[in-house]
């Protein structure tokens, strides 16, 4: 389960609820992209 997300830079991290961290480089991943270029406040509103 996923617990936290959180942004720096292009990067996206997803803490999940077993300790682990996946870490995406948003401008490496296609379907991600948009995100990369998206806005603080348009980031604040997406969700998984």
């Amino acid at each position: 389960m996923i617990r936290a997300v959180r942004f720096v830079g292009d990067t996206l991290f997803v803490s999940l609820s077993d300790g682990r961290e996946v870490i995406l480089l948003m401008g490496r991943v296609e379907w991600l992209a948009w995100l990369a270029k998206a806005s603080p406040q348009q980031r604040s509103k997406w969700s998984i």
